[in-house]
């Protein structure tokens, strides 16, 4: 092999790991437009939301975590709906903060955006509830499924 071949070669090789090495720090995050988000650590938020639906034949408990730089209205999100007699469900990915919906065009909607085919979407009622909008309808009527913010754990409860 010519030196040249040789040193493409191994520049490809330390490329392509550098490229498939996930920080250890957002190893569980999945952006589905894979900008990482690194907050810094004095602006760092993350906000929790739980809630249970009681539609369709089974009742799941649903678990919002959402983290985000202080004042920005993006961020990304973990999304678990555990159903009885089943392993949960987690989506992870990028939350978007949109305005309006058909009947409030001042509405703030959270978009969770899995990938480019699935998200969620959850009206921003007041400060702490969330009501889910499901894709067919965005109407808020047609769910009974509402996540009420989770006051933050401090670090001796996160540590028991």
């Amino acid at each position: 092999m010519k030196k040249r071949e040789l040193t493409s070669i191994l520049l490809a090789a330390c490329l392509l790991t550098t490229a498939c090495t996930r920080s250890p720090r957002h190893a569980d995050v999945t952006a589905a437009d894979s900008i990482p988000v690194t907050p810094r650590a004095d602006s760092a938020l993350v906000e929790t939301f739980a809630g249970t639906s009681l539609t369709g034949p089974d009742a799941s408990e649903w678990h919002l975590s959402v983290m985000h730089a202080r004042h920005s209205g993006d961020g990304t999100f973990r999304l678990t709906i555990k159903r009885e007699g089943t392993a949960p469900d987690t989506y992870t990915g990028r939350r978007y903060t949109l305005r309006g919906t058909e009947e409030d065009i001042n509405a703030t909607v959270w978009q969770c955006l899995v990938d480019t085919a699935h998200y969620f979407d959850f009206l921003l009622r007041d400060d702490s509830t969330l009501v889910f909008l499901p894709r067919d309808t965005r109407h808020e009527e047609s769910t009974g499924l509402i996540l009420k913010r989770q006051p933050a754990k401090t670090e001796q409860e996160s540590s028991n």
